[in-house]
């Protein structure tokens, strides 16, 4: 996570350039992709955003299908158990050691 975290701000940093450089040439109105995908997405300025916008979401969208379609990621809260206390207060050790054997039973 803290490195995912890390890498946002050279996102922000390189995601714009990349957007005028490369996506914007192609939603200009005489633009490769203009007669394609200018009628959901628009062609002109600002457009090469909105096209990598929809490409993140979608690509967000089929990992979240595929997470989905995964039975064990999908029902992972049914398999693993509930943490049941003890009657005894034990140090945090104790308490892996027996989560661990209740896992493996």
């Amino acid at each position: 996570m803290t490195v995912m975290m890390l890498t946002m701000p050279l996102g922000y940093a390189v995601i714009g350039p990349a957007a005028d450089r490369w996506c914007a040439p192609l939603l200009a109105p005489d633009g490769a992709l203009a007669d394609s995908l200018g009628p959901l997405v628009g062609t002109g300025p600002g457009r090469g955003l909105a096209l990598i916008i929809l490409l993140s979401g979608l690509i967000m969208t089929g990992w979240a299908v595929r997470g989905w379609l995964n039975r064990r990621l999908r029902f992972v809260e049914d398999d693993l158990p509930d943490l049941i206390p003890t009657g005894d207060i034990e140090d945090r050790d104790t308490q892996q050691r027996l989560a661990d054997a209740r896992l493996r039973s």
